[in-house]
This record gives structure tokens, C-alpha cells and sequence, in this order.
């Protein structure tokens, strides 16, 4: 499904980003994503 796909790259980008810039913590930003993932679904 092509929402699911784009849910992923959004998630995975958010993520790599966050984590890049080392100013918010990986558990912090997988809450705020997996809360809109499921309510996406």
C-alpha cells in the first residue's frame, strides 16, 4: 500500500534527522511518530 510506504519514509526520515541533529532523544521522537502512525491507520 502506497500510504503505508510513505508512512515509513516519513518515520525513517524524521528519525535520521532528529538523530543527526542529536538535539532530541530517539524515544522522544519514536512516541510522537508511532502515535501518528496509529492514528493514520
Amino acid at each position: 500500500m502506497v500510504l503505508a510506504h510513505i508512512k515509513i519514509m516519513l518515520i525513517d526520515g524524521a528519525v535520521r534527522y532528529r538523530a543527526a541533529k542529536g538535539n532530541c532523544s530517539l524515544d522522544k521522537v519514536w512516541k510522537v511518530y508511532g502515535r501518528i502512525y496509529h492514528n493514520l491507520d
